[in-house]
């Protein structure tokens, strides 16, 4: 959508268009408030991962199977399960 209006409004200005089009579709900024959410997220998923493994008697690669978390992603939540 911000594409369609930089072209329409700068579609004159080439250099300015192109400079509009690097920032409005350059790389997506960390603020607190996402980072905020996405560390509450993860105590959060951590919290239920131990639980799981308490009340259940599994380890945490079943715990994690459980709950659907990507493989790729298994060797950080074992990190943040036993810190």
């Amino acid at each position: 959508m911000a594409n369609k209006v930089v072209k329409s409004l700068m579609s004159n200005y080439e250099k300015a268009m192109k400079g509009v089009e690097s920032v409005m579709g350059g790389t997506v900024l960390e603020y607190k408030a996402k980072t905020i959410y996405r560390e509450g997220s993860e105590e959060t998923l951590v919290g239920t991962l131990k639980k799981l493994m308490k009340n259940l008697g599994i380890g945490i690669d079943q715990a994690m199977k459980l709950v659907e978390i990507p493989e790729s992603d298994y060797p950080k939540y074992r990190r943040l399960v036993d810190g």
